[in-house]
């Protein structure tokens, strides 16, 4: 696994972000990797979920944001992975902040999801 080990606390207010935070729960596979939650905010992508075989390939998925006006390809952010229990976390990050409202779909690899 990757990352930064320690116990860490972070403190955001959140109290208007209702809007900006978009969220599926539902299981998305995508070649074989079971995207079982996924958050979308004006900084980017989070995922969390499951997968089969040997290697996670989770951090070399391509992640696009489809608005009304263009196609964002969103930079791989970092993560991490169990491979005992094969789990994996992953984020992507924007450039510039999502506007939110804008946003049309999520597209990871060539698995388009649709915002509604």
């Amino acid at each position: 696994s990757t990352g930064v080990e320690g116990n860490w606390m972070v403190a955001t207010n959140l109290t208007d972000s209702i809007n900006n935070i978009l969220t599926w729960t539902d299981d998305i596979l995508i070649e074989g990797h079971n995207f079982e939650y996924i958050t979308l905010s004006p900084i980017g992508l989070n995922a969390m979920g499951s997968y089969k075989g040997e290697i996670c390939y989770a951090s070399d998925m391509t992640v696009k944001i489809e608005t009304l006006d263009d196609t964002i390809y969103l930079e791989f952010g970092g993560g991490s992975r169990d491979s005992e229990k094969q789990r994996f976390s992953s984020s992507w990050d924007t450039e510039t902040p999502l506007d939110i409202e804008r946003v049309t779909a999520i597209i990871i690899n060539d698995t388009r999801i649709p915002i509604r």
